[in-house]
Order: structure tokens, then sequence, then C-alpha cells
């Protein structure tokens, strides 16, 4: 519980940073007026993080990592953050545990990468586990 909250308040820190440089729809936001974020995060902290989207009005979409995956059987590539609207828009992305990204080959790096391709878009890589297996983890 003690990381989600240390989490929680690097993602305050680093927004109200932000709410400096634009301006705020409403007085109780935490964002600035064009940021779209979007949080991917593991399951077990998705509803973590719904909560502080509430709290802090953030107007964040929040995915849990485990839906980013392709299709294979599909003739496409599909692709589950390119495919649905309310996220193509997003230009703010957090990315919490991103330890969970460091490898090229898997198919959550794949979909995140490709997504991350479209648009302008800033992102926010965040993980208490920097070093998993050894420097290049990193």
């Amino acid at each position: 519980m003690e990381s989600e909250k240390v989490k929680a308040s690097a993602l305050l820190k680093t927004v109200t940073k932000a709410k400096s440089i634009g301006s705020s729809d409403s007085p109780g936001s935490l964002t600035p007026l064009n940021a779209k974020p979007l949080i991917i995060c593991p399951r077990a902290l998705k509803e973590m993080w719904e909560y502080y989207n509430a709290k802090y009005s953030l107007n964040a979409q929040i995915v849990s990592s485990s839906l980013l995956r392709e299709d294979e059987e599909s003739e496409n590539d599909w692709n589950y953050l390119m495919s649905d609207e309310k996220y193509k828009d997003r230009n703010f992305i957090l990315v919490d545990e991103s330890h969970h990204f460091r490898y090229h080959t898997s198919q959550r790096y794949k979909v995140l990468s490709d997504f991350l391709q479209t648009g302008e878009k800033k992102v926010l890589l965040m993980t208490a586990t920097p070093r998993n297996n050894s420097a290049k983890d990193v």
C-alpha cells in the first residue's frame, strides 16, 4: 500500500507541474486543459488508479496492461489501444509498473510502441522495480 501512495504522489507532482504550464478546465482538476491522460497499469492496481482518477478529476482512461495484446487469429493487426476510439486521442500516457514492458519482443511492448507512434504523446514510465535481473532492465 505504501508504494501505491508513493506512485500516486509522484503522479500528482507531475500533473501539478504540468498544471503550471497550462490552464485547467475546472478548479478541482489537476490536469491542464489539453491533457487527455491514459493510465496503463496491472489489473491489481486498476481500482487504485480509478479512485485517484475520481478524487483528483484527472479525466483519465484507465486500462489494464493485460489487455495490451494483438489478436493473432485476426487477418489484420488488431491492437486494443488503437482499435477503441476512446483511447486514440489520449496524449499523456502514464505506464505504471513499466518494467513489464522491458522486452521489445513481447506483445505488450509492441502494442504500446505502435500506439505511442500515433500522434504526439507524452509518456511517463513508473516502476518500483527498475532492476529486475540486470542493469539492462533499467
